[in-house]
């Protein structure tokens, strides 16, 4: 039975700037609100945080449904685009106009209908000409695709970056592990196939150095046994602070392969060192991984990790879904602490697999909330949303993300400009896309930041932004994993400030290790250095 739970959850997708120079966003560039929820009661628990905007924002939906969602302003119009991989059917690139509406561009930026079978993309600045590329992760070949300024263009061949042409692949995470200036790439792979039947099938992920736009398969560098397993996704952070990205790699089937962890130890004599650490880091989970969240949850200036998780019947969940929280306790140890934090959103009857998350701080209070969806195949599981209390986490009922399909893929962005964090679920099947608008009803201040790097790693990947706001401490790190199933995080910070309108002190660390201090910055802005 738990082979065939897994094959079920594997084979869910593929066969089926502003205008002005200003440092500053105008805050007449946001999008006017609706304010129909003026009057309402003000207790989070009881008024829904977000409202379906899909229909008004005219992105429709699909038959097939979607996988995953990368999020990128791919024009430079200072507005986020989004693209959606859809396994049975082509992608979609989704354009933001600005108004509160999206038009589908895929066709005319060349991703269009000979597309098929994607698990997920990934946006990021590999060639370092200042405009965000795409890497589609895909069952069979992957493609990676040069952003021309209007259009996409297939350079997969010419880069090396087809990958594990006998399989599937399900992710791509970005990061400068060698700190060489430009970015690498880590695809996760993993093969559909009846493991009831035919056994583990090997499938080993890929870890590629960008040589000057040139992809070269360096794999050899992440030993570990057995190379059997079914990467989902992957994340690059500075979890030991050392100033270089480790990895951290979620696999599906855990019992086969747990999760991996590896410590980037930076040059050695035979190349470059990555330690792998044993189950005593307390992180290496033998789950059916799906998702992957990274961030400083409870705020002591560690980068901690989320886990969705398949059906696997546990016994402190009562049978359910066991979602994991790992508190990085420093020393590469993580410590599980699920139940103290009440950070279990599923283990009810209506929700049974967790797929895509993400970190965010949805009322601007200065502490990161879970989106964590749901979902199975032919089953609509209500998708949840975890307030985070001061370090402990309380499930919201009445929050406005009831979905009526299988919430798989998940972007978290501010889309209309106003401050708040809006969400993009990709549901399979029948569900199709779902555009949930932030209400932005608590009045809370916030500041973005967006960083532009020198030299080819433009997208500025690794830097850590550090915000002090009196004894608050807020630290976030520009990531370009696949910190989601198979989807890909905005690169634009957010920081909630609660009712601060000045942040005292902005500390940036840039990818090379030089440092940036600003003061007295104004909230309510979108900052951009």
């Amino acid at each position: 039975m738990r082979s065939l739970v897994a094959l079920l959850l594997f084979l869910g997708c593929p066969g089926d700037p502003p205008a002005d120079d200003d440092d500053a966003i105008d805050d007449d560039d946001a999008i006017d609100d609706d304010d129909s929820w003026i009057g309402e009661s003000e207790d989070p628990h009881l008024v829904p945080v977000f409202e379906d905007w899909t229909a008004q924002a005219g992105i429709g939906t699909t038959a097939a449904g979607g996988c995953g969602i990368a999020v990128d302003d791919i024009d430079g119009d200072g507005w986020p685009d989004f693209f959606v991989s859809q396994g049975g059917s082509p992608a979609r690139l989704f354009r933001n106009q600005g108004d509160g509406t999206f038009v589908d561009v895929a066709q005319g930026w060349g991703l269009g209908g000979e597309l098929g079978g994607e698990f997920g993309g990934s946006f990021a600045d590999y060639d370092g000409d200042g405009d965000p590329d795409l890497w589609v992760a895909r069952d069979g070949p992957d493609r990676l695709y040069r952003n021309d300024g209007d259009h996409f263009t297939d350079v997969t061949a010419e880069a090396g970056a087809a990958g594990w042409v006998g399989g599937t692949s399900a992710s791509v995470a970005w990061a400068d592990y060698d700190g060489d200036g430009d970015l690498d790439a880590y695809v996760t792979h993993a093969e559909s196939g009846d493991i009831a039947t035919e056994g583990p099938i090997d499938a080993p992920d890929t870890l590629f150095r960008n040589d000057g736009g040139i992809f070269t398969d360096v794999s050899h560098l992440l030993e570990y046994l057995p190379t059997s397993g079914w990467g989902f996704v992957a994340g690059w952070s500075d979890f030991d602070q050392d100033g270089d990205p480790d990895l951290y790699v979620v696999n599906d089937i855990g019992h086969v392969t747990p999760n991996q962890y590896f410590r980037n130890d930076g040059p050695g004599v035979d190349g470059h060192v990555f330690t792998t650490f044993s189950e005593d880091c307390g992180c290496m989970l033998a789950i059916s991984g799906m998702g992957l969240a990274i961030g400083d949850f409870d705020r002591d200036g560690w980068q901690d990790i989320y886990l969705s998780n398949g059906v696997v019947p546990l016994p402190r969940t009562g049978g359910k879904t066991a979602e994991y929280l790992l508190r990085n306790a420093g020393s590469n140890a993580f410590v599980d602490v699920t139940v103290p934090a009440n950070a279990l959103a599923g283990g009810l009857p209506e929700r049974e697999s967790s797929w895509g998350v993400e970190f965010l701080d949805v009322d601007n209070d200065g502490w990161l909330d879970l989106y964590v969806p749901f979902g199975q195949r032919g089953t609509a599981e209500p998708d949840a949303l975890m307030l985070n209390e001061g370090g402990t986490f309380t499930r919201l009922e009445a929050a406005g993300v009831e979905t009526t399909g299988w919430s798989m893929g998940l972007g978290v962005v501010d889309f209309d400009r106003d401050g708040c964090l809006d969400v993009i679920v990709s549901n399979r099947n029948e569900g199709g896309l779902r555009l949930l608008h932030n209400r932005c009803r608590w009045g809370n201040h916030w500041l973005q930041v967006e960083l532009e790097g020198t030299g080819i790693n433009r997208d500025a990947v690794g830097a850590v932004v550090t915000a002090t706001v009196g004894d608050m401490v807020l630290r976030e790190e520009i990531q370009r994993g696949s910190t989601s199933a198979h989807s890909t995080r905005t690169d634009v910070l957010q920081f909630g400030l609660g009712s601060a309108e000045v942040v005292d002190t902005l500390e940036i660390r840039w990818p090379d290790g030089s440092t940036q201090v600003l003061t007295d910055v104004a909230a309510d802005q979108r900052l951009q250095l």
